[in-house]
């Protein structure tokens, strides 16, 4: 059979098939499309047809029957592949720094990256500020009752109405939360969850100016870290509970810092029935000089700092040095649990009674306190005790640099009201 003869033979039998083609032979005309099994039985020829053939087929069927309509195929455009991998080039794609988001009267924030998170009250709003994002990244994503302005989140009076807790969470390293000086109280409940055991440690929770939680409002803080009292801030609890549990996870961070660090005239104060719970261990870092002798204890209360009790109940703190520390004999007061002490000038007139204004001092309001230390468990520091009168692997030390006369110590732990010292 000729070639034309062919295509004239096809084009018929297709015309046939197209009435079939209702019956379920070839289903939209198949032999463009899909082809159904019954059509290849029939023509079972069409499978060599010669490219060439094919094409004029199409054409005289169309001017024939003007029943083929075969669409234009589009190529999906492709994407850019790297000639030196072979992997497909992905987006560049910023990592958010924050995101929030709010569950029942839960408003929750994560904090995605490096960066500080900056947190101020002025009685009506809480304001939420990110910075030194992670390359100059400071953003925000997420859903809940909450305004947000470039690197400000604000949780305004429709916030608060809705949500009575506050929990800020971290799932990358290194990020610092950062309480500044407020102008109003928070009224709500605050928790700082900064401690993830698949992370390395995270960034210092510091505090700065005056920060106050009225009414019942409480915080808790859960971080591997430090948090630190900075010169002449405070920290007040009304009627609600303080709790931190500082550097308690199973594996201490190797910081060199004291777990709590209160500071120079900072003060933790309760003035109401709130209970304050302190649980914290230093680091394992020492220092030869002078300024830094403050390292690694558990809990430090130094140069004027204090932490008071309420009026009921028990002001608790324990405090845990980092153990296996390294010492020398430069570094003569290191690896105790708790350390209250002022580094009083030498300088000063001796016999001069020292005001508990002027002491580093635990006490209460009337609640009972319990001081609990426990000092570095490392044979260096037992030996360097006993060679060269060093206050080293103690629990608990209250005092200063200079002991001649009663009136020159600079530490105190008391209690106040009916309240007693364990």
């Amino acid at each position: 059979m000729g070639s034309l003869d062919a295509i004239v033979t096809i084009g018929l039998n297709m015309a046939v098939l197209g009435a079939q083609s209702v019956h379920g032979g070839a289903s939209e005309f198949g032999l463009f499309r899909r082809v159904s099994p019954r059509f290849i039985n029939d023509c079972p020829n069409i499978a060599f047809l010669p490219v060439q053939g094919k094409m004029m087929l199409v054409a005289w069927l169309k001017r024939m029957f003007g029943i083929f309509s075969v669409p234009r195929l589009e190529r999906a455009p492709r994407r850019k592949v790297s000639r030196r991998t072979g992997f497909e080039r992905l987006e560049t794609r910023a990592v958010l720094t924050a995101t929030y988001s709010a569950s029942g009267s839960e408003f929750i924030i994560d904090l995605n990256s490096a960066g500080d998170l900056q947190i101020s009250s002025n009685g009506t709003s809480y304001l939420f500020t990110l910075t030194n994002g992670s390359g100059g990244v400071n953003t925000w994503s997420g859903t809940g009752t909450a305004s947000v302005s470039g690197a400000n989140l604000t949780a305004n009076a429709a916030s608060l109405a809705a949500y009575d807790t506050f929990t800020i969470r971290r799932s990358a390293n290194f990020p610092r939360v950062q309480f500044l000086d407020s102008t109003g109280n928070y009224t709500d409940n605050f928790n700082l969850s900064m401690s993830n055991g698949t992370l390395d440690r995270s960034g210092c929770i510091t505090f700065t100016g005056n920060t106050t939680f009225a009414n019942s409002g409480s915080l808790r803080i859960v971080t591997d870290y430090q948090v630190a009292m900075l010169a002449n801030s405070t920290l007040t609890m009304t009627n609600g509970n303080l709790s931190m549990s500082i550097n308690m996870q199973a594996k201490p961070s190797a910081m060199e810092l004291s777990g709590l660090m209160v500071n120079s005239n900072a003060t933790i104060q309760t003035n109401g029935t709130g209970q304050t719970t302190i649980e914290a261990r230093g680091g394992n870092g020492v220092s030869s000089t002078v300024q830094n002798i403050f390292n690694n204890k558990g809990v430090a209360v130094i140069s004027g700092g204090r932490i008071i009790g309420g009026t009921t109940g028990n002001l608790s703190i324990t405090g845990y040095s980092y153990n296996n520390l390294t010492f020398s004999a430069t570094n003569k007061i290191h690896g105790q649990g708790v350390f209250v002490y002022s580094n009083l000038s030498t300088t000063s007139s001796p016999g001069v009674p020292r005001t508990p204004d002027n002491l580093s001092t635990i006490t209460s309001r009337g609640a009972n306190v319990v001081v609990t230390g426990y000092g570095a468990n490392d044979i260096t520091a037992n030996m360097m005790a006993i060679t060269a009168s060093c206050i080293t692997n103690a629990g608990v030390v209250v005092g200063g640099p200079t002991f001649t006369t009663a009136n020159d110590i600079g530490g105190l732990i008391t209690s106040g009201g009916n309240g007693t010292v364990t």
